[in-house]
């Protein structure tokens, strides 16, 4: 056989090959959920068949490894998550409202995931006929120097700026889990904030920095580091113990699937111990904010401070100075000291799968089904 005639036969078989597994992974999820689902066969199945298209359509056609990682996430979120539900009786850990688990509702949220899927399915196959990795230009020395200053300046300024917004959050708690919104704000300034917060502002940095190291800018460890720098305040401002990992995954991925252009690995594994540094940090002081704000920590803190202040006068103004927010020491203090350690590290397990995105919030919105309608989605 002639190496042509080889190479045809080879393309011949890889979409057959990953038709055939992806309709043997929607077998296999289907039937693991099937007797455990008391909705309709019909709608699970077309969740099911949308979820393994989905992952399946980014691994073979991947357009882009942001794609890839995306529906990776989404796949931790949706399929895995109710196999993990269903099927081995795991508890979602995050509310779903007024979600009651009837057949109707569990239908409900599983059509609004399977057209979701769907619409992701179809932008993958239209983003594959666009690859992004076939549309750099090469230009002269002069045209790269410029436009790598260019873009160093943008991934500057996107990181000031992102950075500030993380801080605006911690101070008003714009998407901080458990906390109510603290400033009135427009919903439209509301939606741009959250988007920049969860994933904005990561896609945009990574976007700048890969571009940069095309341009032989920086190096492969960068996207490692700048992931860590924005995931640390990401994960800490907006309370979220599975954030950084979720940023640090992507960046891992991105790496992984250029591993080929990776050429001095040894700061590909100083950029990962710097980034498990900031993990850990983040994990512990994130911990500690949670524990003391959602189990009463306020006030005990109130409580103890009150009773080294006996007989101390308020103050000229009218203000309370127990009301003052309490540093992480304090926190720190009241959290350990009320003997909460093992409950952080027995929640930490939830980070595997539970603590992934995507269920509860469909099933939330299947449990509002009174509020759903042409006047919510504008």
């Amino acid at each position: 056989m002639s190496a042509n005639s080889f190479e045809q036969s080879a393309k011949l078989q890889t979409p057959a090959l990953a038709a055939a597994t992806i309709a043997l992974f929607t077998i296999v999820f289907y039937a693991m959920i099937f007797p455990f689902y008391a909705g309709h066969a019909t709608t699970l199945f077309m969740f099911v068949a949308s979820g393994t298209l989905l992952l399946g359509c980014a691994a073979v056609l991947h357009p882009s490894f942001f794609v890839v990682v995306l529906a990776s996430f989404l796949t931790l979120g949706f399929l895995l998550k109710i196999v993990a539900h269903l099927t081995f009786g795991a508890q979602l850990i995050e509310p779903v409202g007024d979600f009651s688990g009837s057949p109707a509702q569990w239908d409900m949220a599983l059509r609004f995931v399977a057209a979701g899927q769907f619409g992701g399915v179809a932008s993958i196959i239209l983003a594959s006929f666009i690859p992004s990795h076939c549309r750099t230009v090469r230009s002269d020395a002069r045209g790269q120097r410029r436009l790598g200053n260019i873009l160093f300046g943008a991934l500057t300024l996107l990181v000031v700026v992102a950075t500030s917004i993380y801080v605006f959050n911690y101070r008003y708690a714009i998407l901080r889990i458990g906390y109510p919104l603290g400033i009135d704000i427009d919903p439209r300034a509301y939606a741009v904030s959250a988007f920049i917060l969860t994933w904005g502002a990561l896609l945009g940095a990574l976007a700048l920095t890969q571009w940069l190291i095309e341009l032989e800018r920086l190096r492969y460890a960068s996207l490692i580091l700048v992931a860590s720098f924005l995931g640390f305040f990401s994960s800490l401002t907006m309370g979220s113990r599975i954030q950084f990992l979720l940023y640090i995954l992507t960046s891992i991925c991105i790496v992984l699937w250029r591993w080929r252009s990776v050429e001095r690995w040894a700061e590909i594994v100083v950029a990962l111990c710097t980034a498990s540094l900031f993990f850990v940090l983040s994990i512990a002081v994130v911990s500690i904010e949670r524990n003391y704000a959602f189990q009463g920590g306020q006030q005990m803190a109130a409580q103890h401070s009150s009773s080294s202040r006996v007989g101390q006068q308020p103050a000229l103004d009218g203000t309370d100075p127990l009301r003052e927010p309490p540093t992480l020491a304090t926190k720190f203090e009241v959290v350990t000291g009320k003997s909460r350690l093992i409950g952080v590290l027995q929640e930490l397990r939830s980070l595997v799968l539970m603590r992934w995105i995507g269920l509860e919030g469909v099933l939330t919105a299947a449990g509002a089904e009174r509020q759903l309608g042409r006047d919510l989605l504008l």
